[in-house]
């Protein structure tokens, strides 16, 4: 089953997420912890088993589809072994650019890494990535009008 995301604007959906929340994602535990309490919900169709996703659902579905907001996924494969990456559908949410404001400021330009998207593998997004004191490499990219933050784990 494919999920459609959809772009809503009500001010109620935003996701208060914070670089310290960020900083708190030290394990799958810790990452799972943080999207429960957030309001996330399992996704049990994932593509690819060896990457846990949640969605957080809009509170309006069309049909029968459910409609997410942000998603967000945790890696345990091979090349991407326990980093999380977390998509903002909502245009409204300032979460992200506020995060990315935050990590220009006080992060280290880095490198620009390349990823492949999840759901189609042939789509190529480039990541803008800082290293952080405290949490390592965050990348930030904008693909399809969503906003991507991910980190990228320590090999």
């Amino acid at each position: 089953m494919k999920y459609t995301f959809i772009f809503l604007a009500f001010s109620s959906l935003c996701f208060s997420q914070t670089y310290e929340d960020l900083e708190k994602i030290t394990s799958v535990e810790t990452f799972k912890r943080f999207v429960i309490e957030e309001g996330y919900e399992k996704l049990n169709d994932n593509v690819n088993p060896k990457v846990i996703a949640y969605g957080k659902a809009a509170p309006v579905n069309f049909g029968d589809k459910v409609n997410y907001v942000n998603v967000a996924f945790y890696y345990q494969t091979e090349e991407e072994n326990r980093s999380w990456r977390f998509v903002f559908y909502n245009f409204i949410s300032n979460d992200y650019r506020n995060l990315f404001n935050y990590v220009k400021a006080e992060c280290e330009f880095s490198e620009i890494i390349e990823r492949k998207g999840l759901n189609d593998p042939t789509d190529i997004i480039e990541f803008a990535v800082y290293n952080c004191d405290g949490i390592g490499k965050l990348g930030f990219a904008k693909s399809k009008g969503a906003g991507f933050v991910h980190y990228f784990s320590k090999k």
